[in-house]
């Protein structure tokens, strides 16, 4: 059986990581999104099975002692998990994940490969917050943790966990970028399995 690799984009709230997963997603055959499982609302927009399993906190919780769940993280008073499932699939898949859960991640799936989303803008950050939801709460809080996950990330960079780096300028060039970043991870690692 085919391996499954997990390629795990990383980033502050706002830096662009579902816009460049779903874009690459989308002009390509070979790449899956990873969809994470949770117990918050949808946003404006997003879709069941298509964005996140969006459950009750009654169904997540029972899908989790069901053992159906790996990986389960807490932010943001919202529970996130993945689907066991997904990582027995021998696909290439592409999802993202709060830096907080890397640890366990990689752990559960060692074959998984870090890329870093960096931005220089932190105004870009925020008017891409406040784009993607209208709910003033939710962005306050997101806004309110910039600093600190710009902090932890950097943390991390320095320590070398990410496997990959990118800047995000929020426009086309970038995400062609991005996609040679991508092709390129898939390039790699099909030369070590």
């Amino acid at each position: 059986m085919k391996k499954t690799l997990i390629i795990l984009v990383f980033g502050i709230s706002g830096s662009g990581k579902s816009t460049l997963r779903d874009y690459i997603i989308k002009n390509t055959d070979e790449i899956y999104k990873l969809i994470a499982v949770t117990d918050r609302s949808p946003r404006t927009g997003e879709q069941d099975k298509i964005d996140k399993y969006f459950l009750s906190e009654m169904d997540f919780f029972k899908k989790k002692n069901q053992g159906e769940l790996c990986i389960i993280n807490r932010l943001y008073n919202t529970n996130y998990a993945f689907f066991k499932n997904d990582f027995t699939s021998g696909k290439i898949l592409l999802g993202e994940l709060h830096y907080s859960a890397i640890d366990s991640f990689k752990a559960y799936h060692q074959n998984t490969i870090l890329l870093y989303i960096k931005i220089k803008s932190k105004e870009k950050i925020i008017d891409a917050i406040e784009q993607r939801d209208k709910n003033i709460v939710n962005n306050s809080i997101r806004i309110k943790y910039i600093e600190e996950e710009k902090k932890a990330l950097y943390k991390l960079e320095k320590q070398g966990i990410f496997d990959y780096s990118f800047e995000n300028n929020y426009d086309e060039e970038s995400k062609i970028k991005f996609v040679g970043i991508i092709k390129k991870i898939i390039k790699d690692y099909g030369e070590k399995f």
